[in-house]
């Protein structure tokens, strides 16, 4: 096997996704930790988008379909051909099924959703992941089969800023024909509000909100602050906020400017989703609530209290503004 890294990335028009960055970054860190390591990026078929990925070397990968199991057959042939040692992709729903495809394929392994990654001294690729219904940290290892295959939960890492750089294109078609799944039609899903991934400022509602309406209450608030709205897994769970919003190990990471967290307790879960965070306010009842031993502010006050306070600090701002 070679020293390479891959880092598959998702494109459109040219464009390589952010969430895609962010696999750029890890296998960039990943090279820093291993020995002759060298890193490449992967996209499907794009050419344009090989030359905005960062990287020194670009395969394109021509031949498949736009869906995972035609992907998969297809970076299962290149990694045969080229034979990488570590394969990276987002965790995402692309990322997920093609490297599904292509592991079932090789006969390797496969760690999904991952939060970490290192190189262990015998310079194998350690990724951690939460595991057990979220109530462990996982740190797994594929010591034996090659390639050794991760796919990265979106806001684990920094995504890197591209710049010029000269890339050496290397263009492979597959050789083996595959017709898999058909799309039969594709929607969007309104979402309200900014992208949690994307979201400067965000902020959190958990138990102590104690009801959907309250949600809604923090949602007007966010649209003043042009925020996003997310929600601990115990709220979730309850049914006052949607899986979507759901930020912490078996939710999203988000690495906001500020994040505010509202009637959250601060479990060890819900802290690893705001890890990447600069700056955490807490505003919760309970004074020996965990949250304000990780919080670079906390308030111990109820959350209408403050959402009202800040929302009248806000409106004041505008019109003085």
């Amino acid at each position: 096997m070679g020293g390479e890294i891959w880092a598959l990335c998702e494109s459109k028009n040219g464009r390589v996704s952010e969430r895609s960055l962010e696999v750029v970054g890890a296998a960039l860190s990943l090279a820093g930790l291993k020995r002759g390591a060298k890193c490449s990026a992967v996209v499907f078929s794009d050419v344009e988008a090989a030359h905005r990925c960062g990287m020194g070397r670009a395969y394109v990968l021509h031949g498949a379909t736009g869906e995972a199991d035609s992907r998969g057959r297809l970076l299962a042939e290149a990694i045969e051909e080229y034979k990488p040692d570590i394969v990276l992709a987002s965790a995402a729903l692309e990322g997920r099924g093609v490297c599904s495809v292509a592991a079932a394929i090789l006969g390797t392994g496969m760690s999904a959703d991952c939060i970490d990654l290192a190189i262990g001294n015998a310079g194998e690729l350690i990724s951690t992941r939460p595991a057990l219904g979220s109530s462990v940290i996982a740190g797994i290892v594929c010591p034996v089969k090659r390639p050794q295959i991760t796919t990265i939960r979106p806001g684990s890492f920094e995504p890197v800023r591209v710049t010029e750089v000269e890339t050496e294109v290397v263009e492979f078609s597959g050789t083996r024909t595959f017709v898999g799944a058909e799309v039969i039609g594709r929607r969007e899903i309104n979402k309200d509000g900014p992208d949690l991934a994307r979201s400067r400022i965000i902020i959190a509602g958990g138990m102590g909100l104690a009801s959907a309406a309250a949600f809604d209450r923090i949602r007007e608030l966010a649209r003043v602050l042009h925020a996003g709205v997310a929600a601990s897994r115990a709220a979730v769970n309850a049914g006052y906020a949607t899986y979507d919003m759901q930020v912490g190990l078996s939710g999203k990471s988000v690495r906001p400017d500020v994040y505010i967290a509202l009637g959250i307790s601060g479990a060890a879960q819900h802290i690893v989703g705001i890890r990447q965070a600069k700056k955490v306010i807490a505003v919760n009842t309970d004074s020996k609530a965990p949250i304000f031993n990780y919080a670079d502010v906390g308030i111990v006050a109820g959350w209408q209290e403050y959402t009202g306070e800040l929302m009248k600090l806000v409106q004041e701002g505008t019109r003085k503004g």
